[in-house]
């Protein structure tokens, strides 16, 4: 049984989780804002295809409330692998700041994974996806961009997403719906459940890729 200390432990953070999830707090600022973000907390396999999920432990004040909904969590934000020629880009959703627009945006992988805004960092592929499958996830990524960031958190609603929404909106545009399988998160302020990112990287649909450096 849980002690009552940590239940009430849970709860503020729950209370606070609702709270940035609605208000908002400042998030890592992108690769445009700081073009010396060139390094990578751990490098990524050398053949990282379209629609390949890249998780992150954010260092940031709302990393650390997302990761204290469990003990076991690891990572608190996720994106999707969108190439363009020689380079690897990570789509993902970021509430708006004072610092950066809010919403779908593409970032440079290195800067995503780099130690300014990781802690940890993980690479993942979904199984047996087809070329044209990733064809099609890379079209919904990329017509994504610009769409507003859900700060209700309503994976109901498709006006706007967050970033593990649109991860999984991706996957299911091709046929490959993890909703059912996959725990959520019920916070105060909150009129839906929200899939965590830390849910999702534990999926069987997807397999761990090996980095190239550990």
């Amino acid at each position: 049984m849980e002690a009552p200390g940590r239940q009430v432990a849970r709860a503020v953070a729950g209370f606070l989780l609702g709270a940035v999830l609605v208000l908002g707090v400042p998030a890592p600022v992108g690769v445009d804002a700081h073009p010396g973000l060139d390094r990578f907390l751990v490098a990524p396999p050398p053949d990282l295809l379209d629609g390949d999920v890249v998780f992150r432990r954010g260092v940031d004040a709302i990393g650390r409330i997302v990761l204290s909904q469990s003990e076991q969590s690891r990572f608190s934000h996720v994106g999707m692998v969108v190439r363009a020629g020689a380079r690897t880009l990570v789509a993902h959703a970021l509430p708006e700041t004072s610092r950066q627009d809010g919403g779908v945006r593409l970032e440079a992988l290195e800067s995503f994974g780099s130690p300014a805004h990781a802690a940890d960092i993980g690479y993942y592929r979904p199984r047996q996806m087809s070329e044209k499958q990733r064809a099609e996830v890379r079209q919904y990524l990329l017509a994504s961009v610009g769409t507003p960031f859900d700060m209700r958190f309503e994976y109901s609603t498709d006006g706007s997403v967050y970033c593990t929404e649109l991860v999984l909106k991706a996957l299911a545009r091709v046929g490959i719906d993890l909703t059912r399988s996959l725990d959520t998160v019920h916070v105060l302020m909150l009129e839906e459940p929200a899939f965590a990112p830390d849910s999702l990287w534990r999926a069987d649909a997807l397999q761990a890729l090996e980095s190239t450096e550990r």
